[in-house]
């Protein structure tokens, strides 16, 4: 019986057209299924991690989510909703004030059960507004700690909430009540998915097609603005009129009215830009060296002169002779303030001792206002920068701003070669704007250009489809539905005076955020069916890439990608939301070669994920949407981070709460008795109040210890700081009426599960899974109390092999009969697997020692598993290894033993 190995996962789950393909070099390191279980870079697979109950948003409201990284330790997680937007941090509110508890209280108001906080200071609560509640000591339950509705304002420091089914134990000290104030936010729910960002420092900038570009501001670690960005300058514009329409200014500053010849404005105009050119310059003077300003300012020419594509004024001289001031002999060229022309030089041959005239800019031919009101052939408006106004004033020079509620407004930004660069208006869907360099509002241009000028780029390809993205990379890629392009040319820099594009390719994109790794970017192909990757090649000078789901189109049959985000520590995960609510992962890791996928369910609907960094790793946050109790909720939810050591930290539930008894004050606890075997009464005094009342009769606290762990039941209360116990386990001597700080208060009640009300949750308690439970009243009870426990929704992780094939042999197996009576699965740091054939045949693989220490949580093992089957022939020969405890799981090699029979 020849014994075949699988030694490596990274070719990941791969579509059924691919299951006879052994002539493929990935076929070997290929699986047929890999549910809830990521391809690791190393070659294993392991299941992913829990996700983690963070709060209930809006059932009513679609959501979307956009990460704020400030630095490596600062990054926020914005949710927005409807007219919303919500901050949060390292898996909980960012606070906008907090107020210290000084009591809890429980009981009934208006036949309902209530909670009465009691604060030390106002905490400035209103009725049906969120209190965040954390780092209550005493009660032994999840609740009070979480997010709950205010239900009624007794004083300026009393607030009641809903309790949360019996109370389970009274209050003993700390806690803090914060509030997070949400900001208002103009998108809607159904545009929340058109949402697009980008950030430099402490801005994130926000553009959608029907609003103005927005500005979401960190002003503090904890204080944010959400404001429309006002104050663009000198655009941008659309082309100048062509028709014979013409207008003209009242005045060159404040408000003014413009008047049209014809109805030209509408009420989408206000908030629109508008710039009014000079026509005629005949009115205007050329500047000339050497020639004669009056002493009075006024000569019969005039104080008003043009020069470089500018006008200015006479503002006075430096040197004015008795006969009149005179022209320097440097050309004015400035763009702001006052500025002399220098020295007269020579007037008819005699040395001239003026310094020249001292000139004012007025405007570069045209000035630009924003309209306020508008009346069809009249709009009032207000002068940003100088009217013309010299007679003949009236012009058919003019053109409206290119963003107003007439046009639509950007769908895209990025930065690009410090420029702020939009782009894809409903009225311009091919065109980029990019501002002056370094001045990130500032869309004005010179007269003649300049290089830090304003750009405005249209792509003038075969075909009218819109710019869907802009990816940043050594050149900037505009990617449209139907192609890729680059700007400017490789190498240079980009100016007004350098635009134009270069086609790259023509896959086309989806409206999609792109995704920037290494020096690659990872897009959607239009459609919404297909991820390819996009980076330079030398070789052809171009930006090019390959499609990375041709090996699992299956996974895109039947759905297509909303959205995506790319998580590079530790693992390298792309995770993509598909529009049917499943999850599904890229392990990609382009130096590496390893490109595997996989694909994840929940007991719900995945609708948005976004990435941002939280102590050195990349955390997904996800809305995903649940059927509780009969209604539909939402919620935000984190993955924890997933390689822990200790098996007490494990959490693998989805929507899961945890309840970590572990002490982390400076509180001792001292064990004292006249002796210390199991079954014996002894006396627990703690140096602080730690005992709540006799409702922590039953519960009990555990000793972690090198010589043996020690768990002493509570049977009697006597005060705050000393109770009655019964030893579960014999106290070695260095613990004998000796005080220590390390210990855990293990609870058999735990409430707050509110958000997972009527339904059945798995439950691990101190390491070890416990038989699921119903959650009743926000509730569930424990047999048996435990110090660390994780409850939430149970899931099943899953990874079966390919069929069984020899690589290399003489002739092909795969139409032979085959059995497999013995499996053994190398594994690292796991509990609780099972494997066999199928689903319905599955048997244990590992059992804890006898000499298991039963007070102690259950050790993780990392030496192979075998598990003997009850063989069937069949011509496939495959292996299902499968994970459905809250425990973790982690295959490094699958080697089967495989009897072979013949083809009959």
């Amino acid at each position: 019986m020849p014994k075949l190995s699988q030694v490596s996962f990274t070719g990941g789950e791969v579509s059924p057209s691919l299951y006879s393909r052994v002539d493929l070099a990935r076929f070997a390191s290929s699986l047929r299924t890999a549910k809830n279980f990521f391809i690791r870079a190393t070659g294993g697979a392991s299941n992913r991690a829990g996700l983690q109950f963070v709060y209930a948003l809006d059932p009513n409201s679609l959501a979307t989510l956009i990460p704020f990284i400030f630095s490596s330790d600062q990054s926020y997680m914005l949710v927005f909703q409807e007219d919303e937007v919500r901050v949060f941090a390292d898996g909980s509110f960012v606070y906008d004030s907090t107020a210290n508890i000084t009591n809890v209280t429980d009981g009934i108001v208006s036949s309902q059960p209530r909670r009465t906080i009691t604060t030390s200071t106002p905490h400035l609560l209103g009725v049906g507004q969120d209190a965040i509640i954390a780092g209550i000591t005493g009660s032994g339950t999840f609740a009070p700690s979480g997010t709950f509705e205010v239900l009624s304002i007794v004083s300026t420091t009393v607030f009641r909430i809903l309790g949360s089914g019996d109370p389970s134990g009274s209050y003993v000290s700390g806690g803090a009540v914060s509030i997070s104030t949400p900001i208002a936010s103009p998108y809607q729910g159904a545009e929340l998915s058109d949402l697009r960002y980008t950030q430099s420092a402490d801005v994130l900038t926000l553009t959608h097609q029907n609003w103005i570009p927005h500005e979401f501001i960190r002003l503090t670690a904890s204080t944010f603005s959400l404001t429309d960005i006002d104050d663009f300058e000198g655009g941008p514009f659309l082309d100048d009129n062509t028709s014979s329409t013409t207008m003209k200014s009242s005045a060159a500053t404040g408000t003014v009215t413009i008047t049209a010849s014809t109805s030209v404005f509408t009420a989408d105009h206000i908030g629109s830009l508008i710039r009014l050119s000079m026509e005629d310059l005949s009115a205007i003077p050329p500047w000339e060296p050497n020639k004669h300003i009056s002493a009075s300012g006024v000569d019969p020419d005039g104080a008003l002169r043009r020069s470089s594509g500018k006008v200015y004024i006479a503002a006075g001289n430096a040197a004015a002779p008795s006969a009149g001031t005179y022209t320097g002999t440097v050309a004015p060229n400035h763009d702001e303030g006052t500025e002399s022309d220098g020295d007269g030089g020579l007037l008819n041959g005699t040395a001239n001792t003026c310094a020249g005239v001292s000139w004012a800019y007025l405007h570069s031919l045209f000035g630009t206002a924003l309209i306020t009101a508008q009346a069809g052939t009249t709009a009032t408006a207000t002068v940003l920068d100088y009217m013309p106004v010299v007679d003949p004033a009236t012009t058919t020079v003019w053109a409206l701003g290119a963003w107003s509620e007439d046009q639509g407004y950007p769908a895209l930004c990025t930065y690009y070669q410090d420029r702020l660069v939009f782009a894809n208006t409903p009225e311009e869907p091919q065109t980029e704007w990019a501002s002056k360099t370094g001045d990130y509002h500032n869309f004005g241009v010179s007269s003649p250009l300049v290089s830090n000028d304003a750009i405005r780029q249209p792509l003038n390809a075969r075909q009218i489809n819109a710019i869907v993205e802009l990816v940043p990379m050594d050149q900037l890629i505009a990617l449209t539905s139907s192609s890729s392009w680059a700007s400017p040319k490789r190498g240079e820099a980009w100016t007004p005076l350098t635009i134009g594009y270069d086609p790259q390719s023509f896959d086309g994109a989806a409206f999609l955020r792109a995704i920037l790794t290494g020096d690659s970017a990872l897009f959607v192909q239009n459609g919404a069916t297909k991820v390819r990757d996009l980076g330079y090649l030398s070789d052809n000078d171009k930006f090019r890439g390959e499609e990375l789901t041709v090996l699992a189109r299956h996974l895109f049959e039947t759905a297509t990608i909303v959205d995506m985000d790319y998580a590079k520590e530790p693992h390298g995960i792309l995770w993509i939301i598909r529009s049917d609510g499943a999850l599904i992962g890229l392990t990609y890791l382009k130096e590496q070669e390893v490109i595997g996928w996989h694909r994840h369910d929940t007991q719900g609907f995945f609708e948005r994920v976004c990435v941002i960094p939280e102590d050195g790793i990349d955390v997904p946050y996800f809305i995903v949407r649940r059927t509780v109790g009969g209604a539909t909720v939402r919620y935000l939810e984190r993955m924890v981070v997933r390689d822990r050591t200790d098996i007490l930290d494990s959490f693998f539930v989805d929507s899961g709460l945890t309840y970590d008894g572990r002490n982390t004050s400076a509180t001792t606890i001292a064990i004292s008795g006249a002796t210390y075997a199991g079954g014996d009464t002894v006396t627990l005094t703690a140096s602080a109040a730690t005992f709540a009342s006799t409702t922590d009769i039953g519960d009990a606290i555990q000793f972690p210890h090198a010589d043996g762990n020690v768990r002493a039941e509570i049977t009697a209360w006597t005060s705050t700081t000393v109770v009655t116990a019964v030893l579960q386990s014999p106290v070695p001597a260095a613990l004998q009426a000796t005080a220590t700080s390390i210990w855990t208060f293990a609870r058999d009640t735990f409430s707050g599960l509110d958000h997972l009300e009527g339904m059945e949750v798995a439950i691990l308690a101190d390491g070890s899974h416990e038989v699921p439970q119903t959650v009743s009243g926000g509730q569930i009870v424990l047999a048996y109390a435990a110090g660390v426990v994780h409850i939430g929704l149970a899931y099943v992780s899953d990874i079966e092999t390919l069929d069984v094939t020899i690589f290399g042999a003489s002739e092909s197996i795969r139409d032979r009969a085959k059995a497999i009576p013995k499996v053994s699965i190398v594994v690292e740091k796991t509990l609780g697997l099972q494997a066999g054939p199928d689903e319905d045949n599955l048997y244990d693989c590992g059992l804890q020692s006898a000499d298991f220490d039963y007070n102690a949580p259950w050790e993780l093992q990392s030496e192979p598993q075998t598990t003997y089957l009850v063989t069937s022939w069949n011509k496939s020969g495959r292996v299902l290894v499968r994970q459905d405890k809250p425990l973790p799981a982690t295959v490094l090699q699958i080697l089967p033993t495989v009897e072979i029979g013949g083809d009959g």
